[in-house]
């Protein structure tokens, strides 16, 4: 059983807010998909008859690593080919909100997530579309950035000129919360990064 009750919206509030009634044993796997779809949130509330489920969650999911990096780092052949084709890693920046500054989010499917402020988008210079969120139109852009893709090699013109808008147009220091785990078992796996902490 699955259904989605939205709460009433207040005048002075653009937020939106679901509230999903599922079991994590459906076959239609809701939760997940909701959580998959959603990378640039990072908590989480859950009401379970269990009471050690922190404990079990913790054992399951494993620790996130809280680590300062330039966003070129994560398109870097380095870390492409040492975490995001060998792992799954899902990260998010967690320096600036999500509906005034820029925030990256990798997916967890090798998809590099960027929100970004109009301004930012602009210099950035590359293709994207309008947010959703905030209604205003044109004043945050999502672009998607396939860490897998063919495309994503040192050799390549497409790699070099996102490399080079992100050295331009991101060239600070941003923290990060990232998870890595194993692409076939899910287990927790050691981020081996400069500077990463638990």
């Amino acid at each position: 059983m699955s259904s989605h009750i939205p709460l009433p919206k207040e005048k002075h509030s653009q937020t939106k807010l679901f509230v999903t009634l599922s079991s994590l044993q459906s076959k239609k796997k809701e939760a997940q998909r909701c959580i998959e779809t959603h990378p640039f949130n990072y908590r989480c509330t859950v009401i379970s008859r269990t009471p050690d489920l922190r404990q079990a969650a913790q054992r399951h999911i494993g620790p996130y690593y809280r680590i300062k990096l330039k966003p070129a780092d994560l398109i870097s052949i380095d870390f492409i080919r040492g975490y995001v084709q060998t792992s799954t890693i899902v990260a998010l920046s967690i320096d600036e909100r999500i509906d005034t500054g820029d925030v990256l989010a990798i997916d967890g499917q090798g998809v590099l997530v960027l929100s970004l402020c109009k301004d930012t988008y602009e210099v950035l210079g590359l293709v994207g579309e309008s947010a959703k969120f905030p209604l205003q139109n044109d004043a945050r852009h999502i672009v998607r950035i396939d860490l897998k893709a063919d495309t994503m090699d040192a050799s390549k013109k497409y790699y070099q000129r996102i490399k080079t808008r992100f050295e331009a147009a991101l060239d600070r220091e941003m923290e990060f919360i990232v998870g890595r785990y194993d692409k076939d078992t899910g287990k927790s796996l050691n981020l081996d990064l400069p500077g990463a902490t638990v």
